[in-house]
């Protein structure tokens, strides 16, 4: 997220996509919702082995939800496009939308969750315990997820046709300039107002005029449902009774969602009833990031913890300081020596970019290398 943030070299593929489609930018940021769903189900479960009250923990959560708000809130009122002014101040953000989707499926799953789970044993059907086990709140999630799609192909928009989901602007011949977003964004700009993100990845492709703010209200919902899948994935690498299930589960899961989201677009960037759009975390996104998700933990599964190959250094580093080196990055980030955007050439080359990025990358590591040899550990 890091190496992305600074710029990822300039190359288009670790850049957003400017509305519909896919790039390796588009994932980092909803892969860490979706292994917060995952872990979410160790801490959780480890809590309770400690014969800690559920409803001390359901107090926990609101609590750490509440700090990541407003650490998100710290982020926002430093970037330039906000300043220090609450006039200003956006209100959406990357740590309010952990924070929301963090309370909202850790209170969905607290409840169905318990200190001994037995292990699942065979493999025949056993994917449907991962359901069966936890139907409620399956049913609870599948509800946000049509709700979402509901509300994005139905609501009335002013000026827009109903179901809407293009950049606006320059796009469709300039016939729906003001409709950016469609209902996500008329959402966000009736409730927040300036409160929002306001230069759009559409910007610089279709010049969009209109704020849109691709952490806002409406896509939160979806987001639930990256998160759940990714409990989903924690609780089978809890309670499956070997790594070939595991490895199996997993792969049938990365298949499944990965089909159901290449459905909805009809495997193409435009085509399909949901095209695949980060920006409106539509649901054929959602389950395409999940699917991949999947996919790349039993990979890690594989590597790390069955044939010993790698132990996950230096990102392992990282992971135990994630929301140190995020905050750092994000408020001092464009500082020398942290950046050496001040110190390079300003032709803007690739080769330039990427090496501030990496530089930049690099620089965080060592500081997480540097607080796990004296033992710092620093989450919330």
């Amino acid at each position: 997220m890091i190496f992305v943030n600074y710029g990822g070299g300039r190359y288009w593929f670790f850049r957003h996509a400017p509305w519909n489609g896919l790039t390796v930018a588009d994932l980092v940021f909803p892969w860490f919702m979706w292994i917060m769903g995952a872990s979410m189900v160790f801490s959780l479960r480890s809590q309770i082995r400690r014969s800690v009250p559920k409803c001390q923990i359901w107090v926990r959560l609101v609590r750490r939800a509440a700090l990541l708000f407003l650490l998100g809130l710290v982020v926002n009122s430093g970037s330039a496009q906000s300043g220090w002014s609450a006039g200003g101040l956006r209100v959406p953000g990357v740590l309010q939308r952990f924070a929301v989707c963090s309370l909202v499926i850790g209170t969905l799953q607290l409840p169905a969750l318990s200190a001994a789970e037995p292990l699942t044993q065979g493999w025949r059907l056993a994917w449907l315990r991962d359901v069966t086990c936890c139907w409620a709140q399956w049913l609870a999630v599948a509800l946000l997820a049509a709700a979402h799609t509901a509300i994005t192909l139905l609501l009335p928009v002013p000026g827009c046709p109903r179901g809407y989901l293009g950049p606006g602007g320059l796009a469709d011949g300039g016939r729906f300039a003001n409709c950016t977003g469609g209902a996500a964004g008329y959402i966000d700009r009736r409730l927040f107002g300036s409160h929002m993100y306001h230069r759009p990845t559409a910007h610089r492709v279709y010049d969009t005029q209109l704020a849109y703010d691709p952490e806002g209200l409406l896509g939160t919902l979806t987001s639930c449902v990256a998160v759940f899948l990714g409990s989903v994935a924690g609780r089978l690498m809890a309670t499956c009774s070997g790594a070939p299930e595991r490895l199996a589960r997993l792969a049938g899961w990365a298949l499944l969602l990965c089909g159901a989201g290449g459905a909805l677009c009809r495997f193409s960037q435009e085509g399909g009833p949901i095209p695949v759009n980060k920006n409106l975390w539509s649901l054929s996104f959602v389950l395409a990031l999940s699917g991949l998700a999947s996919a790349l933990l039993a990979a890690l599964h594989l590597l790390v913890d069955v044939l010993a190959v790698w132990r996950g250094r230096p990102f392992h580093y990282a992971g135990l300081n994630a929301i140190v080196l995020y905050l750092g990055h994000e408020l001092v980030g464009g500082l020398f020596p942290v950046s050496l955007r001040s110190v390079l050439p300003p032709a803007g080359t690739h080769a330039a970019a990427l090496l501030n990025s990496l530089w930049a990358a690099l620089v965080w590591l060592l500081v997480a290398w540097r607080l796990y040899k004296h033992g710092l550990f620093i989450a919330l």
